[in-house]
């Protein structure tokens, strides 16, 4: 008797370990087949977003003459003139973001960093000609240099560019060299370029500089006046929705 008993424990015993193992196994199948599931997912989301162009796209969104949305998100913080601020009107802006790489194999492993951009309905000024854009335009990129991301933006009437402000990413904690300053609390330097004077800082991780040739008091004078301005998440402005969810593939 005493040996079936310990014959029959040791089949339990057995029968156990093999539970135990088949569970183990099971596990792991269920945890692998789930994450290629994800994994294919993930990469269908990739080349969806690369097949509908949301990952070579930028766009900007306009309320009331003020920027009101950036896509893809920027990565510094967007300042904007007060509103009514000597009755000034952006006049021209351009904003160059920082798109993810393409994906590493298939048909847009060669798509090229730069990307379109898509435009709000009557994006364009009252009475602006395709030279005059042109012109900004060729003004605008010296301005952004070799930066990987950045926004530029032209202030003034519809005859005279008057202030021409600059935005990106800097780590660093002080601009470069120049006569001191102080804008919004935080220290800045007057330099002189090609005939203008220019003011900048570093505020919240950004570089901000304003162009001018108005001179130094109006220079420090409009770079006080430029406010920090929360973006709210692109897909909830109503350009926003229009372009990434209501029509989220277009050609």
């Amino acid at each position: 008797m005493p040996t079936m008993i310990r014959q029959a424990g040791s089949v339990f015993t057995r029968l156990a370990t093999i539970i135990g193992f088949a569970w183990i196994v099971i596990i792991l199948l269920i945890g692998l087949t789930a994450g290629i599931a994800f994994a294919k997912l993930e990469l269908v989301d990739l080349y969806a977003d690369e097949l509908c162009g949301r990952n070579s796209m930028s766009a900007v969104d306009m309320n009331e003459g003020r920027i009101s949305g950036l896509y893809p998100e920027p990565g510094f913080v967007v300042f904007q003139a007060a509103q009514g601020y000597r009755d000034l009107e952006l006049v021209y802006r351009s904003y160059r973001p920082e798109f993810p790489p393409p994906p590493p194999f298939g048909p847009f492993a060669a798509r090229p960093m730069q990307g379109r951009v898509a435009l709000p309905p009557a994006d364009s000024r009252p009475g602006q000609t395709a030279s005059s854009a042109q012109d900004q335009e060729a003004r605008a990129q010296p301005l952004l240099g070799d930066a990987p991301q950045g926004l530029v933006l032209f202030y003034g009437t519809a005859e005279d560019t008057m202030f021409e402000v600059v935005a990106r990413p800097e780590q660093a904690s002080a601009p470069p060299g120049g006569r001191p300053a102080t804008v919004h609390s935080v220290p800045a330097v007057v330099t002189e370029e090609n005939g203008r004077t220019v003011v900048s800082w570093i505020e919240r991780d950004t570089f901000v500089a304003v162009h001018t040739i108005r001179g130094q008091s109006e220079a420090l004078r409009f770079a006080d006046s430029l406010e920090e301005t929360p973006l709210p998440p692109f897909e909830s402005t109503e350009f926003g929705r229009r372009l990434l969810i209501d029509r989220p593939c277009f050609g």
